[in-house]
């Protein structure tokens, strides 16, 4: 994939990235995402990835996979 997709703006310098990793470490945060503004879609995410592996759980094999 070429590099020219990413706009330069979208890129922190190192010591950013650095500095924020750090006060997200200190903030107890298990994942840091510095160029992340709004932490939201994260957390949407983070919501949708424990109901999928919830759903994964029945026991159950899917009704679409039964003769």
């Amino acid at each position: 994939m070429s590099e020219s997709i990413f706009p330069p703006e979208s890129y922190l310098a190192l010591e950013q990235l650095v500095d924020a990793a750090l006060a997200g470490l200190d903030a107890g945060e298990s994942v840091t995402i510095p160029s992340m503004l709004d932490e939201q879609p994260w957390t949407a995410l983070e919501a949708a990835r424990r109901e999928f592996v919830k759903a994964l759980m029945s026991g159950k094999v899917a009704v679409r996979y039964q003769s």
